[in-house]
């Protein structure tokens, strides 16, 4: 039976052919990344403040009514109160379509830009503790903010803003941790 690095020498390759050969196959005997989760920012997750410019719209609206004369000068007042809602809304969009999350069975990885892109990384190994934040109306969407804490020296805390369906994230994330220290071995001291 012949060894992966005298096979290749055997078959005539160079040296550095049969060590090429030897690390595609350790490589091969490696366990794979999983992707076990996507996401990205939750338009809703603007919601409250899309509530406050519903508010002061209809505020401005109705003060613009008793304090204007003619339906010009109302227009204008109901026109200018509509543009928070669509300063919300494309903040909203941007946020959407600059922050990506991606969870597999061994990083979770935060992706944030539109044109340059910043990438932070922690390895599941090194999180130490993972904090779920919602305010009311977060809950009411269910949405909200996942931070994580972990050991990184680059990032030791990561955010996440705007994740749907937050209580099943944290517990994907959770339970991800759980299995790659199980599989390295690793086991967490109890909570005192």
């Amino acid at each position: 039976l012949l060894d992966r690095r005298t096979e290749g020498v055997a078959e005539g390759r160079s040296g550095c052919q049969a060590g090429k050969t030897r690390n595609m196959v350790d490589m091969s005997n490696a366990q794979s990344e999983t992707t076990l989760w996507t996401g990205s920012y939750a338009t809703t997750a603007m919601a409250s403040l899309g509530v406050l410019a519903g508010v002061v719209w209809l505020a401005v609206t109705v003060l613009g009514w008793w304090l204007c004369d003619g339906w010009l000068a109302w227009l204008i007042a109901s026109a200018l109160a509509t543009v928070p809602a669509i300063v919300c809304w494309l903040v909203a969009q941007y946020r959407h379509l600059s922050l990506k999350y991606t969870l597999t069975s061994k990083l979770l990885i935060v992706e944030k830009g539109l044109l340059g892109r910043n990438r932070a990384r922690v390895a599941l190994l090194a999180v130490e503790d993972v904090d779920c934040q919602q305010s009311a109306m977060d809950r009411m969407f269910g949405i909200g903010k996942i931070k994580v804490l972990s050991n990184d020296r680059t990032d030791p805390t990561l955010s996440m803003a705007g994740v749907e369906d937050v209580q099943s994230v944290v517990g994907l994330l959770d339970q991800a941790c759980t299995e790659e220290r199980n599989r390295h071995g690793m086991v967490m001291p109890a909570a005192t």
